[in-house]
């Protein structure tokens, strides 16, 4: 199945950093990598792949994980644009298909997509590594004491919202529930 994440798959030379996006959301994932790699993240939001219906059940429920996850991670992020309450709770949800995130250096990206796609996995360009917050460079204990505003370690925008426009209504999502 190439929805499943196969680490065989992505185990290309030119991966600089790899985690799994689990219990601690994307963006605590994403803080994560960022923060041991010294580098910030940008993330469009609108390129990251979300099961049918997802975005409309974001406002159903907030799990005690999504919460923590928010609590401990959203002070690290920057956003750009205006993102919904539901945007932000996919990004921060624990409930994720388990996918892997890669970092690969932007001349490579090309040759990474056809080597997964050759291993037939799938996989999706989200975002880019920015340049490093300098702020937290010269006084890393930033993050904590103005996390709202220079301490932040990824950056989260939406390049063209029309096209979560195009996810399953909760209905659909219902329906599609019943052929798994």
């Amino acid at each position: 199945d190439p929805r499943v994440p196969n680490l065989d798959a992505v185990l290309h030379d030119g991966v600089h950093a790899l985690t799994d996006v689990t219990g601690f959301g994307l963006v605590g994932h994403a803080v994560g990598l960022a923060r041991q790699s010294q580098v910030s993240l940008l993330i469009d939001l609108a390129a990251i792949p979300l099961l049918p219906g997802a975005f409309d059940h974001a406002a159903d429920s907030v799990s005690a994980g999504l919460a923590a996850n928010r609590a401990r991670y959203e002070p690290a992020v920057e956003y750009v644009g205006t993102l919904t309450e539901n945007h932000k709770r996919m990004v921060f949800d624990p409930q994720t298909s388990g996918g892997l995130l890669a970092a690969v250096p932007a001349g490579q990206v090309q040759e990474f997509m056809k080597y997964c796609r050759d291993q037939g996995q799938e996989a999706w360009v989200i975002g880019e590594v920015v340049e490093g917050n300098a702020a937290l460079g010269s006084a890393p204990e930033t993050v904590n004491a103005d996390p709202e505003g220079e301490g932040w370690f990824a950056r989260i925008k939406v390049s063209d919202a029309s096209q979560l426009d195009a996810l399953m209504d909760r209905a659909a999502y219902d329906q599609y529930l019943t052929t798994l």
